[in-house]
């Protein structure tokens, strides 16, 4: 089980996230304020920043960070990995899944078996 220093280091580490997404926000609203400087961050950005060489524009990144649901999913997050108790070389969680029609639930451990690794895939196979 987890400790209450680890959940504290969690909450911590949480709030300093918070923080720098925070101090990105305000700066991003300034900057709307002075078109010449936010057009040089823009520029900056493109070069070197994590949108370089891509299709994204600087208002689509700062969207993506900057919006109210955004913040939702994160603080989700944090609260739902304080009552983690899994460990590196644990044993696994074994959370409720439903069936492709949705009409039959099971636990996601229903589907090992022994001698043979249990792998789920989260994403296209196209």
């Amino acid at each position: 089980m987890e400790s209450i220093k680890d959940k504290v280091i969690k909450l911590w580490t949480f709030m300093v996230l918070f923080l720098i997404l925070f101090t990105l926000l305000i700066i991003r609203k300034i900057l709307s304020f002075f078109p010449r400087l936010f057009k040089k961050v823009n520029q900056f950005l493109h070069k070197y920043g994590p949108i370089a060489k891509t299709d994204y524009t600087v208002e689509d990144y700062a969207d993506s960070y900057t919006k109210w649901s955004s913040w939702k999913v994160i603080w989700q997050c944090v609260c739902q990995s304080l009552y983690e108790n899994v460990k590196q070389g644990g044993k696994g969680p074994n959370p409720k899944v439903l069936s492709q029609d949705g009409a039959t639930e099971y636990n996601l451990l229903d589907f090992a078996k022994p001698g043979r690794p249990l792998v789920l895939n989260f994403g296209s196979c196209s």
